[in-house]
């Protein structure tokens, strides 16, 4: 199989290199800028299996720089792993779906509207949606140590790689992520999965940092953690609403006690330092959050929903911002003087 991926940033890494292992052909699409780093190939590490004293090397790939340099190529798939703002952003999606030919489309990104905005580009009949089950980070973060300087990742081993789409490229897809040694598997609806497990991951990484991305202190704080709660139930019943689903029961059943247990037992679950990388991620695709924020609160809005928890965790999330970009200038006001 030969794969383009859009984008060679952490999971476009990480990805890129299972699916070579897998056997397929892997090119990637990214920046011109990017290209002298892309020079000899990647270096990962798989916190799972050798850890941050076994970098991995990845030499067996294609640096694209331009779409115009697909003219001739023949993919099987296209793999976009670029944030949900970056999808929005420009002309350049439906460009690469035209040079694309008859390649599958397959995205990852979890913002709502997002799978309906690809499939009006390229077409359902080409589309296939999954969902990202990994951590991967530039490594090192902040006090971790790694013999050079490349992309760390963690597959739990419990989680598999759900995509749904048209039967025969969802299969394909699939075999060759399974060949890859990705767990995987073919759903019948990933974007409901998407649609209503987004919001507790991005609402509450918006209370997080707000907090300055101390699990201890959201942990303690009992009143954000039941905005937090109130604001996934108003974001998912708005998918609920555009999907035409039912907010699902765990989603009914949520209730701040559990969030704080998950916060305690999370850092002892992953093998890497939780706050650093949470900061560190989030902080670069604040401008994701932001977009999801206000897609909940505006789509809650025209449907007659409930927001009021959106908004308020909204306006506390951006004045955190705020407090941030204040810090930031005044730090380098002190380092001009």
């Amino acid at each position: 199989m030969k794969i383009l991926v859009v984008g060679a940033g952490a999971v476009g890494q990480t990805l890129g290199y299972h699916l070579a292992r897998g056997g397929a052909e892997v090119s990637f699409l990214i920046k011109p800028e990017h290209a002298s780093a892309a020079e000899g190939g990647y270096t990962l590490y798989d916190l799972g299996a050798g850890g941050r004293a076994a970098p991995l090397s990845f030499t067996d790939l294609t640096i694209l720089t331009s779409i115009d340099q697909l003219q001739g190529e023949r993919f099987d798939m296209v793999l976009i792993t670029v944030s949900s703002s970056a999808l929005r952003s420009g002309s350049w999606l439906a460009e690469l779906v035209a040079a694309a030919g008859e390649a599958t489309i397959c995205g990852l990104q979890p913002g709502l509207g997002d799978w309906d905005h690809v499939r009006g580009i390229a077409g359902a009949d080409r589309v296939v949606w999954g969902l990202i089950e990994l951590i991967a980070y530039q490594a090192p973060l902040e006090g971790e140590q790694v013999p050079e300087p490349g992309i760390a990742f963690w597959i739990p081993r419990l989680l598999l790689f759900p995509f749904s789409g048209p039967d025969a490229r969802t299969q394909a897809i699939v075999s060759a992520f399974r060949a890859g040694g990705l767990r995987s598997k073919q759903v019948s609806d990933t974007t409901a999965l998407t649609a209503t497990g987004a919001p507790f991951l991005n609402l509450h990484m918006a209370a997080l940092e707000s907090v300055g991305w101390s699990l201890s202190a959201l942990r303690a704080d009992r009143e954000l953690l039941a905005l937090s709660a109130r604001a996934v139930g108003q974001a998912t019943a708005v998918a609920a609403h555009e999907l035409e689903i039912e907010v699902p029961l765990w989603v009914r059943l949520l209730r701040p006690w559990q969030v704080r247990l998950l916060l305690w037992a999370a850092p002892g679950l992953v093998p890497l330092e939780l706050e650093a990388y949470l900061a560190f991620h989030f902080t670069k695709v604040g401008a994701q959050t932001q977009a999801s924020l206000e897609r909940w609160i505006d789509s809650a809005r025209s449907a007659g929903l409930d927001h009021d928890a959106l908004v308020q965790l909204r306006d506390r999330w951006a004045a955190s911002q705020d407090r941030a970009a204040q810090g930031s200038a005044g730090d380098r006001l002190r380092g001009a003087l």
